[in-house]
């Protein structure tokens, strides 16, 4: 085996291939576990300790129909394909805590970053994929989705092991990985509708592999009838939940936004950075590594027999998909922004920049990870998060079941709630989670619904405003039978709860000049009916 001082070439990019700083036994064996271990405790403390949101009750809902056949038609008028839901229907039953619902997007998360790790060591050096390992562990959008009941995190995974198994197949020609493959791609698909871009991607890698070297007839026609399966998928599902979504899209004019023009490409992508690292210097030292991945794996030298990927062809496989989302933004097509509608950029982003940080230099230099654990302590020291967003201290569960207790003793049995459009899932999620919520086939119609001891009035408004406040209060009255004078109890949950000071003054005039805050995104007040 080479010394250290044998491979040590500061002067040449140093990238899987030529010298693996894994083969020198560089690192304890023990840290990857360690930091995996912690990447894991991570998402599990912050799904234990911070209440739902909006968006994760609706997701809970949707799911725990009677049947899961109304699971199905719930989700169809939801913005992803039925499988994380289908999963939810089932999972929940072993409890529907929010620790519980949680979990199995914290063991997602929690693989997507060991199968990360395991893609990169079969592809790079110990150096990039222990820094891998440590971004994906500790990226703070990662380390939010793996907490959140949401789809993302398991599709990341999926991702992830898709990578890991075609990588394997290729290497060591099975036929088993490669149907393992297949299936993990068919289940992304089945996960979220952005993982067109990835198949795509992974798809034009993958013929390049084989230009390179051709694979067995076998290993061949196992990929191609993954292929078309997943070809089949696609179009089942466009016959019975895309049209929906799609006209959904074109109401709301979701792919016409500012993203969409050519200028802001260069802004939406650095903003993309940004929501990932949650920090904008952070962001544009990542942007800077992964740009130097990039160029470090075009300018390697080809060697070996084709079993490994070229430098090129990893290059490509990290670059292709950035190149298919401007495109698709432009034809508007497909959202292209700094949220986690692009989180399918992750993996990518992530192997590009540990690639960028491991490739310079001496091989095997702690000086690399020591970096990357510098870079995600900034993360979290001086946080800068992109878009809606609550403060873990304010997200705290404590707070809610605060709030709950105060409105469950100070409102009696028949008392009316207003709640605007985010706090209708939490309203139903904290005080009567075991009724089934229907769903219209008109999603934007007021729901007016009994919750146990109390009688609900919902806004369509997303949340209240100061002008729509008094109408709202009107129509409750209206709605319930309410004289003039009676007491309706306003709750009130969310993002941007804490930024709405003229709906706090406006409160003033129907009889609530101090409502009771509970941090700074939920607020319960008395009203009168004007």
């Amino acid at each position: 085996m080479a010394s250290t001082n044998q491979i040590s070439q500061p002067q040449r990019p140093q990238i899987a291939g030529r010298h693996s700083s894994w083969d020198a036994g560089v690192y304890p064996a023990a840290l990857p576990l360690l930091i995996l271990a912690l990447g894991f405790l991570a998402r599990f403390y912050a799904a234990r300790s911070a209440f739902l949101n909006a968006d994760e009750a609706l997701i809970y809902f949707l799911s725990s129909q009677t049947t899961l056949a109304a699971t199905y038609k719930a989700s169809l008028l939801s913005a992803h394909p039925p499988l994380f839901y289908f999963l939810l229907h089932y999972w929940r039953l072993l409890g529907s805590s929010e620790l519980a619902l949680r979990l199995p997007s914290v063991l997602a998360g929690t693989g997507l970053c060991w199968l990360g790790y395991k893609w990169l060591g079969k592809v790079a050096d110990a150096t990039t994929a222990l820094v891998g390992l440590m971004l994906f562990c500790f990226a703070p959008a990662l380390v939010g989705l793996g907490a959140e009941v949401r789809q993302y995190s398991l599709l990341l995974f999926f991702f992830a092991a898709c990578l890991y198994l075609l990588e394997t197949a290729l290497q060591e020609d099975s036929s088993g990985r490669m149907l393992l493959f297949s299936l993990s791609l068919w289940l992304a698909i089945l996960t979220q509708y952005s993982a067109w871009l990835f198949c795509l991607t992974v798809g034009i890698y993958a013929l390049l592999r084989f230009a390179r070297r051709l694979p067995t007839a076998r290993l061949l026609a196992t990929w191609a009838g993954g292929q078309v399966v997943g070809v089949a998928i696609y179009g089942f599902l466009y016959r019975t939940q895309l049209p929906w979504l799609l006209k959904m899209a074109q109401v709301d004019k979701v792919f016409q936004g500012k993203q969409s023009s050519l200028a802001s490409i260069p802004r939406e992508t650095f903003r993309l950075f940004h929501y990932l690292f949650s920090q904008p210097v952070v962001a544009g030292v990542v942007l800077l590594l992964y740009g130097l991945g990039v160029a470090a794996l075009w300018r390697r030298p080809d060697s070996g027999n084709g079993s490994k990927p070229s430098g090129r062809q990893l290059a490509l496989l990290l670059l292709l998909p950035f190149l298919l989302s401007w495109a698709a933004a432009l034809a508007h097509l497909y959202p292209y922004d700094g949220t986690r509608h692009s989180i399918v950029l992750a993996v990518f982003v992530i192997a590009g920049a540990s690639f960028g940080l491991s490739c310079y230099g001496r091989p095997g230099s702690w000086k690399k990870p020591l970096l990357a654990a510098a870079l995600l302590t900034a993360c979290y020291v001086f946080a800068s998060p992109l878009g809606p967003y609550m403060k873990p201290r304010n997200q705290n569960r404590s707070l809610m079941n605060a709030a709950v207790a105060y409105a469950r003793q100070s409102a009696p049995p028949g008392a009316v709630f207003l709640v605007d459009d985010q706090s209708t899932y939490l309203f139903r999620y904290y005080f009567c989670r075991g009724q089934v919520a229907p769903f219209s086939p008109v999603p934007w119609k007021f729901r007016d619904f009994a919750c146990g001891d109390y009688r609900v009035a919902g806004s369509r408004q997303w949340m209240f405003t100061p002008e729509q406040l008094g109408p709202d209060l009107q129509r409750a009255a209206r709605v319930y039978g309410l004289r003039p004078g009676e007491p309706v109890w306003m709750f009130q949950a969310g993002w941007n709860v804490n930024k709405e000071p003229e709906l706090r003054a406006k409160l003033g005039d129907f009889g609530c000049p101090q409502p009771r805050g509970f941090g700074e995104n939920i607020v319960v007040c008395r009203l009168d009916i004007p």
